[in-house]
């Protein structure tokens, strides 16, 4: 699954990030049908062209030829379907419908969209492999100046409806942040079970490691960093689509159970 890190100064936590009514079945590879990890548009398979691996780290490039082959061989195309890897050594695997990409090309979108299709190309059920995602490498704030990070802010206020307010948006310009705001009022964001955690537990490790330079502490702390980031740029962007504030994630109240009294 794609897991958005969010750390605040008291929690750490995990949101899920997928598409919205994500409709999945199992299905038997056959030749006819396509291959594992496979993205088919209509009848066109990706992986007719090459191989399967060769968008893992290629999104944009993946987002793009999806959308080129809704143009160049099925433009009533609805959906696209997409294989997971196959179930150990077995034919099974996992086919899911996914909502087309924009028509538009948006490098931020387009980059999203083709991470979440590749988590859907290359996880099943059998093993889970997350892919932790950080929205300050997708870049698309870091376009935006503190005055123009305001503005929207001020106009989303003054908005009685979010499509107003995409409207009031593409009127001064902010055309790509209007697209990235629609693309994510599309998505899911799940809070991951058990993944509450009480942020000086991350702190104290870290001290741990004060004076050593280890794999590990690297790990946590990039972690931290990008947690820390997300949670800064994510509940930016959900008081824009809500018009309310990002409620941070509680850790869940200890229940006691009374012993009977003999």
């Amino acid at each position: 699954m794609t897991i958005l890190p969010i750390a605040t100064n008291e929690y750490m936590s995990e949101l899920e990030v997928s598409f919205r009514n994500l409709y999945k079945e199992e299905m038997q590879l056959q030749s006819e049908k396509g291959s594992e990890s496979d993205v088919l548009i209509g009848k066109v398979s990706l992986n007719d062209s090459v191989d399967a691996r060769y968008y893992k780290d290629q999104p944009i490039k993946l987002t793009n030829d999806i959308r080129n082959a809704i143009h160049q061989y099925n433009n009533y195309a609805s959906v696209i379907k997409v294989t997971s890897k196959k179930y150990g050594d077995g034919d099974f695997c996992d086919q899911y419908s996914i909502p087309l990409p924009p028509e538009r090309p948006n490098i931020y979108v387009d980059t999203l969209y083709g991470i979440l299709v590749n988590d859907l190309r290359f996880n099943n059920d059998a093993k889970r492999n997350d892919r932790t995602i950080s929205l300050n490498d997708i870049g698309i704030v870091s376009k935006l100046n503190e005055h123009d990070q305001i503005e929207m802010l001020k106009l989303r206020q003054k908005s009685v409806t979010k499509a107003d307010y995409f409207y009031q948006l593409s009127a001064t310009g902010l055309t790509a942040q209007v697209e990235w705001l629609e693309f994510l009022d599309t998505l899911e964001f799940t809070p991951v079970d058990g993944s509450v955690k009480q942020r000086d537990s991350y702190d104290q490790i870290l001290e741990s490691f004060a004076n050593t330079e280890t794999k590990m502490k690297k790990n946590m702390f990039n972690y931290l960093k990008t947690g820390e980031e997300n949670y800064s740029i994510y509940s930016y962007y959900y008081q824009l689509l809500n018009n309310r504030q990002y409620m941070e994630f509680k850790l869940p109240q200890k229940q006691y159970v009374k012993e009977k009294v003999a």
